[in-house]
Parts: structure tokens; C-alpha cells; sequence
């Protein structure tokens, strides 16, 4: 431009007349944008957003990468296997005593302690669990009250929950005696042992950086589940053989499970007899 003796702005070039203009339009959009925003109604309206942004930021919430999700997935994990090996060796215990009703003790309390976890961890994940959703192409972390108390209450784990927590065995309180079988209804927790896995998968890789591997996950799903098999088997064989103790029930269970046994331990009558055919079927699938 200096050398034709002109500037950009009084040069005749059709080129630089549509950039000015552009450029004027532009300005004149950014210049009526910032009259709104600082008038009035629209002050008043910004204040309005920021003031309710502000009050949905004070509102608690927990992350999904929150180390708190870590320490529970350990705690829920250790609780269903709590439920998993309680229960069977509780009414194995009772059979061998010719009894399923027993007198309250102390040792019921810590039960119920276990099960107020449970329902605590409920009211958290329909009140303050913040979870992550997949929108638009991208992963975005939803903190709205009513979508995660609807997202909670419409999955299939609070159905599971819920039935895991109604106290059964409190109905024969008025009896002033306890039936082992009523809690039974926590077993159905060993169904949630894949899905605490993989959330511990999850939260190790989030929170800590570490690795989980399919393959680490597998052995140990298949490990958990070796050990409530053996658990169940013995406390079952324990229950048929009053004579015979506890470690002798747990030798027996592995040998059947692992191989066809050794025979020195084998059943004496029919009942036995059927129950070694299952256990032994268990083990051979």
C-alpha cells in the first residue's frame, strides 16, 4: 500500500472495502452485546446466573475419581464376603445343633453395623455420588440432584440393594428368637462381586494410576469365587456331618472340588451321597 501512495483504509481495492466493512459489523455486534450485558436487565440477568452457579458449586458432592470411592469399593467388597461366608456357616452351625432359632447375642450387632453400611452407602448414591455420562462425544460429569437420584433408583443395583437390606430376620423378633435362614436374603450381594471388581478397576486407574489388567481382574474374580465355593461346600458337608469338624469339612470340600477326593472321607448314607454328587458336579464344571 505505501507504495501506491495510499493507506489500507483509502485504498479502492474491492478486497480491503468487504474487510472493512466486516470488520465494522463486528464491532458494531461486540459494541450492542456489551450495552445488554451492562444495562439493567441484563446485569440483573448475569447476576442471576452466576449467583445460581454459585449456589450449585456449594452444594457437597462426591467425584467419580474420588479417592472415597476407592476406601469403599475395599470396605463393600470385604462386607459381601462377609454376608457370602457368614450366613452358610451360621446355619451349618445351627443345623449341626438341631436348631435354626437361637437367642439373640451380641454378635448380631456387628451384622447390623454391616447392614447400615450398606444403607448409608444407598442414601449416598441417590443424594451426593456424582457419576459420569457420555454426551455429545464427550465425557461429562453430571452433580445434578435429581438426575443422579434418578439415574440411582432406576438401576438395576438399587433393586439389589434394597433387597439386600429389607430386614427379614427381624421379623421373628417379636418371638424373642432368631431364624439363621431369613438372612440368607444378603447372599444375593455375591452377584454384585464382578461389578465391585471392575469399579475398583476403575477407581485404582483414576485415583492412583494403577494397571488392573483383564487378566488380573479375572484371577481375581476367580479366586473370590474358589473361596466361596469351598466355604458353601464345607459348611454344607459340616451340616450333614456333626461328627466331624470344621477344618475336616474345609479338607473335604477341596479335594471334591479340585479332584474326585481321596476317599477317606466319603458319604455314609443317601443324603450324603447326593450332596457329594453335586459338589463334585460343581467342581467338575
Amino acid at each position: 500500500f505505501s507504495s501506491s501512495g495510499s493507506t489500507f483504509r483509502e485504498h479502492d481495492d474491492e478486497g480491503c472495502a468487504e474487510t472493512i466493512a466486516a470488520t465494522k459489523e463486528s464491532l458494531e455486534k461486540i459494541f450492542t452485546t456489551a450495552s445488554t450485558v451492562l444495562s439493567g436487565k441484563g446485569r440483573s440477568k448475569l447476576k442471576h446466573m452466576m449467583a445460581e452457579n454459585s449456589m450449585k458449586t456449594k452444594e457437597f458432592r462426591i467425584l467419580p475419581n474420588s479417592k472415597i470411592h476407592l476406601c469403599w469399593d475395599v470396605i463393600s467388597l470385604v462386607g459381601i464376603a462377609y454376608y457370602a461366608i457368614d450366613s452358610p456357616v451360621r446355619i451349618a452351625s445351627h443345623l449341626r445343633a438341631n436348631a435354626l432359632h437361637s437367642s439373640y447375642d451380641s454378635h448380631f450387632i456387628f451384622d447390623y453395623c454391616v447392614d447400615l453400611l450398606f444403607i448409608v452407602d444407598m442414601i449416598l448414591r441417590s443424594t451426593i455420588y456424582s457419576y459420569a455420562s457420555y454426551e455429545n462425544g464427550r465425557t461429562v460429569v453430571v452433580s445434578d440432584l435429581a438426575s443422579i437420584r434418578r439415574q440411582y433408583l432406576t438401576s438395576k443395583k438399587f433393586k439389589m440393594d434394597l433387597f439386600a437390606v429389607l430386614p427379614f430376620d427381624l421379623i421373628s423378633a417379636g418371638t424373642g428368637s432368631y431364624h439363621a435362614i431369613y438372612r440368607l436374603s444378603k447372599l444375593i450381594r455375591v452377584m454384585q462381586i464382578s461389578e465391585v471388581i471392575s469399579n475398583l478397576q476403575k477407581h485404582l486407574d483414576a485415583c492412583w494410576g494403577v494397571k488392573m489388567n483383564e487378566t488380573q481382574r479375572s484371577v481375581l474374580l476367580m479366586l473370590l469365587y474358589s473361596l466361596l465355593l469351598v466355604v458353601w461346600s464345607s459348611a454344607g458337608w459340616n451340616a450333614l456331618r456333626p461328627s466331624e469338624n470344621a477344618v475336616l469339612s474345609v479338607y473335604w470340600a477341596i479335594t471334591t472340588l479340585t479332584t474326585v477326593g481321596y476317599g477317606d472321607l466319603t458319604p455314609v448314607d443317601f443324603t450324603e451321597t447326593c450332596y457329594a454328587l453335586i459338589v463334585g458336579a460343581v467342581g467338575a464344571v
